[in-house]
């Protein structure tokens, strides 16, 4: 089932992808309905649609809507499309060829954040993270070697896990065992970066296998 954080990042993306501003945000939760609202300029006059997302303890749904008067009237049919795709594309398993680890990082900026926590947050910067391993070897996941590099190339480490202000806790230092993935968030101090480096440690030999994303 498709958790209600992921059905608020998708229904986000497709009101972007379909050209549109979002100006209201309103992320679902267990407990209250979201509202995603957006615009774009058309002639004289903005062309506005909404998204609405609803969870339940069995199912979540979410629906496109044309403003009254509104001239995108094929953005429901659009928006049922592209979230039924997106939605598979989540269910899927990765394909990652087995004997390779991955690690990908994303910043939340403006409200990508607020989709992503449901509060703004602007006194730091989120990077989502996630980790996978399809080797048979062990690596130890460790939180102090990820840094994010300013356009100079400054090494940036990540805020302690004591910071007061964070939306949710710090993915923690750990061992990633043979097809294990890890998914969480790391943070840092607000300002411009061009990407991340880290390093995986092997268990056996203690080996760094470093890597490197681009932002």
């Amino acid at each position: 089932q498709l958790a209600c954080e992921q059905a608020n990042q998708i229904g986000y993306q497709i009101v972007k992808d379909a050209s549109y501003t979002p100006t209201i945000v309103t992320p679902a939760t267990a407990h209250s309905p979201g509202k995603i609202e957006g615009k774009r300029p058309l002639g004289p006059i903005d062309d506005n649609v909404s998204v609405t997302i609803t969870c339940k303890a069995d199912e979540v749904t979410a629906h496109g809507w044309y403003s009254l008067g509104g001239k995108n009237q094929y953005f429901p049919h659009y928006f049922y499309e592209r979230f039924l795709g997106m939605t598979e594309a989540v269910h899927r398993t990765p394909h990652l060829p087995t004997g390779q680890t991955r690690v990908t990082m994303k910043p939340l900026r403006g409200a990508d954040a607020l989709v992503e926590f449901g509060v703004e947050v602007t006194s730091l910067l989120p990077v989502r993270v996630e980790v996978m391993n399809t080797t048979t070897r062990t690596y130890a996941w460790d939180t102090e070697t990820v840094v994010l590099l300013t356009p100079e190339g400054k090494p940036v480490r990540p805020l302690p896990p004591t910071t007061s202000t964070l939306p949710k806790p710090v993915l923690k230092s750990q061992p990633l065992s043979p097809g294990a993935s890890l998914k969480g968030y790391l943070y840092y101090p607000p300002g411009s970066y061009t990407g991340a480096r880290g390093a995986l440690i092997d268990q056996e030999d203690q080996e760094q296998e470093g890597f490197e994303v681009q932002f």
